[in-house]
Parts: structure tokens; C-alpha cells; sequence
């Protein structure tokens, strides 16, 4: 027969393996190890007094400390990792630190509380997280790290405003951001009111008279990283940039660079951390959702700033024209809501990708 004693010596010592594991390891790990050499030890007791009904209720009180140890043995090993681990805020200084101001200032700008994830990727150069068959090569100058990363090479954009008549041909390299396209769009259109969160107007670009058409397009992910790689596929572009206002040194402005985040940039004028599409998914209601809706189901009602589209349907009372098409919903930030220019939906086509192709409209109201 077995000792009180050593019963209760095995219970206590259950719960000691529990606070080994966990003060070392998972918290999960110390408590299924505990409860599995507490229920081995019960077993093993349990049949050899199976003769002996008198012990069951030692049994029972054995039992009962066994699973208090093991439960106390947890909290006590979570509580001494806990305070064992070493202060992270040294180590957190000192990555920043290495990251650097400018690209800390891209991430920041990226930031709403309410909206972003708990963790960002800050992927080291010529990798990417954002998508499977862009990480499948660590080349340097790889076209397929250039999405969704925060470093230089991948920020890098040119922007070509071209207006023959309007704009003299000019090249730049001032830093600027696509959050100065809408102030510079507004100031073509003639809309002196419009004031953009975060973006100005491009030097160089005089207001006159203004046009009847104002075309943005986008070529998304077309930065200088995939440019320098085909230089002979952008002939139009290089023709383009030889006839009208270029601006070598202009980056997407914050990080993720995703479409989502980048097009509403592109459209309000705005960093995420004030327009609030701070990626493709946002927190909302504690979970994640589509930023945008899904396809045939466009939804901009997540969108916190008015799009200068929306604005200036508002400042002409709905007689201007605005719409958009983009291949994918992602894209409806350069848009936004749109008003109701000439009294009705303002258009948006998108590639219906999933429902089998074709160009379609979002459904009626949207």
C-alpha cells in the first residue's frame, strides 16, 4: 500500500513539473504535462486500492491537491517567467533605432489605433509577407518583393502630371508623397477650398484655366524597382514623363503600401492614420474585415475622409462628373462615395474576378 505521505508527495509533485514548464516554456505545455502525471499517478493508486474502498476518499483528497497544485503550479511559473523576462523596451529602442527615423515615420503614419492589427511585418529587404509567390526568391532587385514593403526601393514611385499646352515639360526631385494628388487635382480643377490631412500641392504645377477632364492613373504596384527591371515596356510612360512634369524621387508615403491603403491616399489626400484603411483587412468590432467589401459588394463606408470626388460633387452640387474603374474593389479609395453627380450613383466598374470576369458595377445604391 501506498503512503499518505508519498500521495501526496506525487500530487505536490505534479504540480511542481507544472511550474518547471511553465516558468521555462507555454503555459499550455505545464498544464497538460501536470494533469497528465497527475491523472497517470491516480490511475496507478486507483487500481492497486481497488481492494480497499476505505482509501477512496483518500483518494478523492489526494485528487483534489493534485489538481490545486498543478493549477498553482501554473500561475505561480507564469507568474515567475513573467517576471524574469527581461525588460523588451531596450531591444524594441535599439531595433527602431536600426530601422531608422525615415522609415519609422512610414509605419507611423499607418497607425490607427482603432483599425490597424496588433502586429506589423517589418520584413527585412527583398522579402515580402505580403503575398506567397512574393516571397518565393530572396534575389536582390526581385520585382516580386516590391509590394507591401517599407524600405526605399519599394516605396519609390514616379509621378508624371502631363497636360501638353498646360505643363511645361519639367523633372523633379523633390520628395513628395501621393497624398499631394488630390491638393494638386484640386488645384487644377479650380477648387482653391480643398485643404488635404496630410498632402500639398506638387511644386511646379501652375492653376489656370481649368480642364474638363482630369484622368489619375494608377499602375498599381508600377514602382521603380519593377521600372529599372523591364526598362523597354514603358514606352508611353517614358513619353509621358519627356512631355510633362515628372517627380523621380515621389514615394507611396506610408507603409503598407498596399492598394487599399495607397489608392485612398491617392484619393482623400490623407495618410491611413486619418482616412482609416490601414490595409486590404481592418479591425473593426474587434475582428477583421474587408476594408472595402467584397467583390460585387463594393462598400466605402469604412472610408473616415471625404475623397476629393466626393468633395467636389458637393462643392458644384452634384454637377460635376466623377467615377472610376479598377480591376479590383480595392481601388474604390480614389473614388469614395462619389455624391450623386448629376443626381445619380457616380460609376464605378470593377473586373468581376471571382464570379468569372467581366467588367460590372457594384449593385445598385452602392
Amino acid at each position: 500500500m501506498w503512503s499518505r505521505r508519498l500521495l501526496v508527495l506525487l500530487a505536490l509533485g505534479c504540480g511542481l513539473v507544472a511550474f518547471v514548464i511553465v516558468a521555462t516554456g507555454s503555459l499550455v505545455a505545464g498544464l497538460f504535462a501536470g494533469l497528465l502525471i497527475l491523472a497517470t499517478v491516480l490511475v496507478v493508486v486507483r487500481n492497486r486500492a481497488a481492494q480497499d474502498p476505505s482509501r477512496r476518499r483518500l483518494l478523492g483528497l489526494v485528487g483534489g491537491v493534485g489538481l490545486a497544485a498543478v493549477a498553482g503550479g501554473a500561475a505561480l511559473g507564469s507568474v515567475a517567467r513573467r517576471l524574469s523576462r527581461p525588460d523588451p523596451r531596450p531591444t524594441l529602442e535599439r531595433m527602431a533605432g536600426d530601422v531608422g527615423a525615415e522609415y519609422l515615420e512610414l509605419v507611423t503614419r499607418a497607425y490607427h489605433p482603432d483599425r490597424l492589427g496588433d502586429i506589423q511585418l517589418l520584413v527585412t529587404p527583398y522579402s515580402s509577407s505580403n503575398y506567397p509567390q512574393e516571397s518565393t526568391s530572396l534575389t536582390p532587385n526581385d520585382p516580386r518583393t516590391s509590394h507591401a514593403v517599407t524600405w526605399m526601393y519599394g516605396e519609390r514611385v514616379p509621378i508624371v502630371v502631363w497636360s501638353p499646352g498646360v505643363i511645361d515639360p519639367q523633372d523633379h526631385d523633390e520628395r513628395v508623397t501621393l497624398a499631394d494628388l488630390a491638393p494638386t487635382t484640386a488645384g487644377l480643377i479650380g477648387f482653391q477650398d480643398f485643404r488635404a490631412a496630410d498632402g500639398v500641392a506638387l511644386p511646379g504645377i501652375a492653376s489656370g484655366t481649368p480642364p474638363t477632364v482630369v484622368v489619375t492613373l494608377v499602375i498599381d504596384g508600377g514602382g521603380w524597382n519593377v521600372l529599372t527591371r523591364w526598362p523597354d515596356a514603358w514606352p508611353n510612360l517614358k513619353r509621358l514623363m519627356g512631355e510633362g512634369a515628372t517627380y523621380r524621387n515621389a514615394i507611396s508615403g506610408s507603409f503598407p503600401a498596399v492598394t487599399a491603403s495607397t489608392h485612398a491616399t491617392i484619393g482623400t489626400g490623407a495618410f491611413p492614420r486619418t482616412h482609416g484603411i490601414t490595409g486590404h483587412n481592418v479591425r473593426r468590432d474587434g475582428g477583421p474585415v474587408k476594408a472595402w467589401g467584397g467583390p460585387g459588394n463594393v462598400d466605402p463606408s469604412f472610408l473616415l475622409e471625404p475623397t476629393l470626388a466626393d468633395r467636389w460633387t458637393e462643392q458644384t452640387q452634384d454637377r460635376a462628373w466623377v467615377g472610376e474603374i479598377g480591376y479590383q474593389v480595392w481601388h474604390v479609395g480614389m473614388l469614395g462615395r462619389g455624391g450623386r453627380p448629376m443626381g445619380r450613383v457616380p460609376v464605378g466598374v470593377y473586373w468581376d474576378e471571382d464570379g468569372g470576369g467581366g467588367w460590372k458595377p457594384p449593385p445598385p445604391g452602392r
